[in-house]
């Protein structure tokens, strides 16, 4: 009985060991490289992403403007290979392009031009709240517009 625990120990181990191996090799073949600029909207997408218990693979469209992401929920992980090939499907799908690998678990993984993966803050940084302009004018300021386009007519 001991002997059989063993065994099935040691093929769990060699399962496991080949699933992270693939799991690399779908990751280094598709990670994005050179520089990008990220969308309000993928930029939160991506705090969303590393808030998750278990980030697992986050993809994006080479203009920064879509974005897929999978997490593992609290009750577990799925598959890993099929979630990294899942989440460059739908992204290609949604943005007509070809997406790559932005960040797998809490780690950047896409490279700049000078091969050093992008940092948290620089990619938070990048995009400002799209621009909103409200502007509140008084009475007075209303009343002084219109006399004065009065006057000149």
């Amino acid at each position: 009985m001991h002997q059989v625990l063993r065994l099935l120990t040691k093929h769990t181990l060699v399962a496991v060991v080949a699933i992270t191996a693939l799991s690399s090799c779908q990751t280094s073949s598709r990670t994005g490289q050179g520089e990008i600029k990220l969308s309000y909207s993928t930029v939160t997408g991506l705090k969303r992403y590393m808030d998750e218990f278990a980030p697992r693979v986050f993809a994006v469209s080479p203009n920064g403007k879509h974005f897929t992401y999978y997490y593992c929920p609290v009750t577990g992980c799925r598959s890993g290979v099929s979630s990294y090939h899942k989440a460059i499907e739908s992204c290609s799908k949604k943005s007509g392009q070809t997406c790559m690998f932005l960040a797998t678990s809490r780690n950047i993984v896409w490279q700049k031009e000078n091969g050093t993966p992008y940092s948290l803050d620089e990619l938070y940084g990048m995009s400002e709240r799209p621009f909103s302009f409200h502007a509140t004018l008084s009475a007075s300021d209303l009343c002084s517009e219109a006399l004065a386009k009065g006057q000149a007519a």
